[in-house]
């Protein structure tokens, strides 16, 4: 049986690719985006790693 694996905590644009090539499933994120000095600009900043992994894995199928 697999089971996903989720990272929460301490999660940044800086070592979000760590965290994925740890083997996270995926990330929830609250103090990344709240903590930031722009909240919707580091919000859009996970949304772009999260379409360009979408799209990357979808190449790799």
């Amino acid at each position: 049986m697999s089971v996903p694996v989720y990272a929460i905590g301490g999660i940044t644009p800086e070592n979000l690719q760590d965290v994925q090539k740890a083997g996270a499933s995926g990330v929830a994120i609250m103090s990344g985006v709240w903590s930031s000095e722009n909240p919707r600009v580091a919000s859009q900043t996970y949304e772009q790693y999260g379409k360009d992994r979408a799209t990357h894995d979808a190449s790799n199928v």
